[in-house]
């Protein structure tokens, strides 16, 4: 995406190292950025940042894996999370995790959409 969108699109990845060593579903991802680009990137011919940014959050005692995908785009124009690709995300993180696992998606003060996952924290 980055060759066809050019000086268009730019990621920031912000993965600390003790958290690229975490267990995460593969490919999980992939939905959300894709939403970022086609939601966010092709509405609009204004360049656009896509961030990718994982943490540990504490939430009454429990660690959660947190993985954000934020985009600086062209914010929401529909009701979000109605896409196969969301829906794909979401049964992969009630089959793996059940309701410890979230997906929510909203938007951005400023601009843009934020997708966020949450998970239960493994060793």
């Amino acid at each position: 995406m980055k060759i066809r969108m050019g000086a268009r699109l730019s990621v920031e990845i912000d993965v600390p190292s003790d958290l690229r060593a975490m267990e995460f579903p593969a490919l999980l991802l992939i939905p959300l950025v894709e939403n970022a680009v086609k939601h966010g990137v092709e509405p609009t011919a204004e360049p656009v940042t896509i961030a990718i940014r994982a943490r540990i959050v504490t939430a009454d005692t429990h660690q959660h894996l947190q993985i954000d995908v934020d985009d600086t785009g062209a914010g929401l124009a529909d009701e979000p999370g109605a896409g196969v690709g969301l829906a794909n995300v979401r049964a992969q993180l009630e089959h793996r995790f059940g309701a410890e696992a979230t997906l929510t998606i909203g938007s951005k003060d400023g601009g843009g959409v934020r997708s966020r996952i949450t998970l239960p924290k493994t060793a």
